[in-house]
């Protein structure tokens, strides 16, 4: 929720543009008669079917994944330093159950062995902390070696649904809050997701309508102790309370949803700030979403779709440990948001998507309003740009600034400035394409291209030009251009039984660095490239 953008922000165009695809279905498509018995049939695509229940009252599910990773490890500061890191393996293992009844549910959910299992490391982002990534890249195991990801009781009233216990918090696309299952990904994984102490409560108060528009409508409120997610770590020290509500809809072809959140957190305790004080973050979040089927052929085998999810973000904070933050904190005022087309078709098994996606930035990280807007860093984009290059850029840059030479002790705010693999600061178009020829073999391409919202700049390398912005080239903003990707994918699945899936590939992809980071190592950035083959299974 550390996010942000000016508040000169149009944001009721933002909301007009989110709803108006509602406007249009509402007078193209209504929805069907009441008493029809038609039952919307879900579109495949390029998706596989779904794998046979396991069972009416207890149910299982897990997967275990392992992925080899090869890395170029290109420069990543304007003298060509390098990383180090260049192959490795990771993993990750979930498993959990659930048990229900007619008005009760209980599920437990266990993740393990998540994060570097061998390999090389790197020392990259380790200056200030142990390791200042979320997902280390210094240790084995280091995202977790045994944690508990869900522990709840769900119960079903006459008047609504109470649900009770450590929960995996998710709204809309995933923009903010994710699950960390990584279903809508189409390179790269999901981690950790958003894990959370919650208390929630939800109703249908129209259920008994005669509107069948009204049937659809669910109320909900929730409060939370987090657990972790993009922003706090109840282990490591930091304490982050949160309330929610909102509403959603669900019609034939259409979906909408709002919801409105606030969180107080207190940043665990920080050897570089003064003795007393703790770090403080007091949020608000307004989240839109909507999912609107805007054609459908005669034969409900393809379907055009359009979806989007957007946030906007204001508060105050004192991370910014500066000259115009110091006595009050900053404000914070930032906005993001995606918008996707989508085309499925069974017969072509085809799933074709148009992303476009923004968050903003802040060309004065110095004043007293923070504008910078962060994705969740399990919505991933593309493979390479925002999940291991720019990660490595800011990464090197707090290093640099946690050098005794230039300062005797680095401001504790600098750790925030790190990438921790999310779209920021950044305007991008993503057009992914995934064709399934058969029932096993799935292909995916992609291409991302995208600029910085606002100027890309080094926190080391502006302190050395007296606080001018600077890029991590060494240069002058001028150009915003981050550059361009070129990704794709083929994976072989097996089904050795109907609830067991075996799955087999490989993924790459190669970035070609914009003019914005020009200077690393040299006049123009070096391409990069990632390779990874994968062996999954889930059940």
């Amino acid at each position: 929720m550390v996010l942000l953008m000016r508040r000169r922000t149009p944001l009721p165009l933002l909301v007009a543009l989110l709803l108006l695809p509602a406007a249009l279905h509402a007078e193209a498509e209504p929805a069907a008669a009441e008493g029809s018995g038609e039952t919307a049939r879900v579109i495949l695509g390029a998706q596989l079917p779904a794998r046979t229940p396991h069972g009416a009252g207890w149910q299982s599910w897990g997967s275990a994944a392992l992925h080899g990773v090869g890395w170029s490890d290109p420069s990543i500061d304007n003298e060509g330093s390098r990383s180090g890191r260049t192959q490795w393996f990771d993993s990750r293992l979930l498993g959990g159950g659930a048990w229900a009844g007619e008005s009760v549910r209980f599920e437990l959910e266990l993740e393990a062995l998540s994060g570097q299992l061998a390999g090389e490391t790197t020392a990259v982002g380790t200056a200030l902390d142990a390791d200042a990534f979320r997902d280390p890249r210094d240790a084995t195991f280091g995202r977790t070696a045994l944690a508990l990801r869900r522990a709840a009781m769900t119960w079903k009233s006459p008047v609504g649904q109470l649900a009770v216990g450590q929960q995996v918090a998710s709204f809309g696309l995933g923009l903010l809050a994710n699950d960390g299952a990584g279903q809508g990904n189409v390179f790269g994984d999901a981690r950790g997701g958003s894990v959370v102490e919650r208390i929630a409560f939800g109703t249908t108060p129209f259920r008994e309508s005669e509107a069948a528009l009204l049937r659809g409508l669910v109320l909900y409120a929730a409060g939370d102790l987090v657990y972790q997610d993009e922003n706090a770590s109840l282990p490591d020290g930091d304490e982050a309370w949160a309330v929610s509500g909102g509403a959603r809809l669900e019609a034939d072809g259409l979906q909408l949803a709002v919801a409105q959140s606030g969180r107080w957190q207190t940043d665990r305790r920080d050897a570089r700030y003064p003795a007393d004080r703790r770090t403080e973050v007091e949020a608000a979040t307004t989240s839109l979403f909507a999912r609107v089927r805007l054609w459908r052929d005669a034969a409900q085998t393809a379907q055009l779709t359009f979806e989007s999810e957007a946030a906007y973000t204001m508060g105050r904070s004192d991370r910014a440990y500066l000259d115009e933050t110091f006595e009050e904190g900053a404000d914070l005022s930032a906005l993001g948001g995606v918008a996707r087309l989508r085309y499925d078709s069974d017969g072509a098994r085809l799933s074709a998507v148009l992303e476009a996606g923004y968050a903003s930035g802040d060309n004065d990280p110095r004043d007293a309003t923070a504008r910078q807007f962060t994705f969740h860093s399990d919505y991933n984009v593309g493979l390479i740009l925002f999940d291991h290059y720019l990660p490595m850029l800011t990464g090197r840059s707090v290093d640099r600034i946690a050098n005794p030479n230039l300062i005797a002790v680095a401001p504790g705010s600098t750790r925030f400035t790190i990438n921790q693999g999310a779209v920021q600061n950044a305007a991008y178009l993503y057009p992914t394409v995934r064709v399934r020829p058969v029932d096993a073999l799935d292909l995916r391409v992609g291409w991302l291209v995208a600029q910085a919202a606002g100027d890309l700049i080094d926190p080391y390398l502006s302190g050395l030009s007296a606080g001018y912005n600077t890029t991590w080239g060494g240069q002058s903003p001028g150009s915003r251009a981050l550059g361009q990707e070129f990704d794709a994918s083929a994976a072989w699945t097996l089904r050795p039984t109907a609830e067991t899936a075996v799955r087999v590939g490989a993924e790459g992809g190669v970035l070609l660095p914009g003019d914005g980071l020009k200077g690393l190592g040299r006049d123009d950035a070096e391409a990069a490239w990632l390779a990874r083959g994968t062996v999954a299974v889930n059940w």
